[in-house]
């Protein structure tokens, strides 16, 4: 429905699904700020045209007008806290076409690395339902600076960790070259979290003899729990590269995997 819609943002989600969805969810916040002050809107217009009614006139009630104005002030009262959590952008259905939709683990390719797909296979492990820190807020030391900025989670490492700062972002003006931080207490973001590997079926082999993939899948938020092991499972996530070894001694070969951070499960 949306290249439907809107065939250029369709195509840019598809190739930069991390990107577009986190706008998409950035979105979510401003349209309902702007919802609400149209509903506030709304009932003081409506009020204002029920007192300019003949007091005779039985179509409006009291009570109905107490009701709403009630919320209206409310509405009102609470308009400078108001900061609405972000919903959670899922694609659903992708275009039935083998860019996206993979037949099978093995016609996933390297070149597929960044964008999304649809795969689907049988669930043969899940991991037990953690809780993970996807968001930490970090004030900067640096003489008259104090610039509070977050960092997010990195999907493609092993442990999801979130990667320390190294200078202050107001360094790219020439501001703030500090390489002090302090952790804001209270400004992390967490969500639940579980792991499952998902492993393509039988049928999809294309030759004989050959050993099924299986793909690393990270579950989030309302996605977790859902799965059980054996389930035959439709997945659409966007495919990471992986880094399974964060040592970089001389001696030491750094491996890279792959794995899917679910959009639907």
């Amino acid at each position: 429905q949306l290249i439907s819609l809107d065939p250029v943002l369709g195509n840019l989600t598809l190739r930069y699904p991390d990107t577009l969805l986190e706008l998409l969810e950035d979105a979510t916040i401003e349209a309902r700020k702007v919802l609400r002050r149209r509903m506030e809107v709304t009932l003081d217009n409506s009020l204002k045209q029920m007192k300019n009614k003949d007091e005779q006139d039985t179509s409006y009630n009291k009570k109905e007008m107490d009701n709403m104005s009630q919320l209206l002030h409310a509405l009102k009262r609470n308009r400078e806290g108001y900061e609405p959590k972000p919903l959670h952008a899922r694609l659903t259905r992708l275009p039935p076409h083998m860019q996206c939709c993979k037949s099978s683990l093995s016609s996933i390719a390297a070149a597929d690395v960044g964008t999304v797909v649809q795969i689907c296979g049988t669930c043969v492990r899940t991991g037990p339902v953690r809780m993970m820190e996807t968001m930490r807020t970090y004030q900067c030391l640096g003489k008259g600076c104090g610039c509070k900025f977050s960092v997010n989670a990195d999907f493609g490492t092993t442990n999801n960790a979130l990667p320390a700062p190294t200078i202050c972002p107001r360094a790219d003006d020439g501001e703030c070259n500090s390489t002090a931080f302090a952790i804001v207490p209270n400004g992390s973001e967490h969500a639940d979290y579980q792991e499952m590997k998902v492993q393509e079926s039988t049928s999809a082999l294309s030759r004989i003899g050959s050993v099924p993939r299986s793909i690393l899948i990270k579950l989030s938020d309302d996605l977790v729990d859902n799965v059980n092991p054996g389930d035959e499972v439709v997945v659409v996530g966007s495919l990471h590269a992986e880094w399974q070894s964060n040592s970089l001694g001389p001696s030491v070969e750094v491996m890279v995997g792959m794995s899917m951070r679910a959009h639907r499960a």
